[in-house]
């Protein structure tokens, strides 16, 4: 789950791609129970199921959590909320699992030396940890 939209569909749908591919379709194509989220409500209104999931929410990356907090709008699942699905998702599985979490924009943050939007960064991913380890 994360974003990168345009960098998966052909240009025909938005997208940056010119080789004809269109990667979310594809997918969908590979068999067995799969479904592609692309907006907030699609992942909150999602009930755990042995589903495949592929979440793609923003073009390209994911607004820095400071700057949404600041504006007053959110456009894209939180890094929390994703998180929360994921395991739900996951724990339909008897096999166990493996997931990774992370939030990508500490490094654009950092590599701009913005750094409080970094520390937003760090909060928003602490929360995430919050959530699954003690819930809301």
């Amino acid at each position: 789950m994360g974003g990168g939209r345009s960098y998966l569909v052909n240009w025909t749908r938005g997208g940056e791609r010119t080789d004809g591919k269109n990667i979310d379709l594809e997918w969908s194509k590979l068999g067995g129970a799969r479904r592609v989220l692309t907006d907030t409500l699609s992942l909150q209104e999602l009930k755990a199921s042995d589903e495949k999931l592929l979440g793609i929410f923003a073009p390209s990356h994911f607004p820095m959590y400071l700057q949404e907090q600041l504006e007053g709008k959110k456009t894209v699942p939180r890094l929390s909320e994703m998180t929360v699905k994921a395991i739900e998702q996951l724990q339909q599985s008897e096999e166990g699992f493996f997931l990774m979490v992370e939030g990508g924009n500490i490094d654009i943050a950092e590599h701009d030396s913005h750094m409080h939007l970094a520390f937003g960064e760090v909060y928003e991913f602490e929360e995430a940890i919050r959530k699954v380890c003690f819930g809301s």
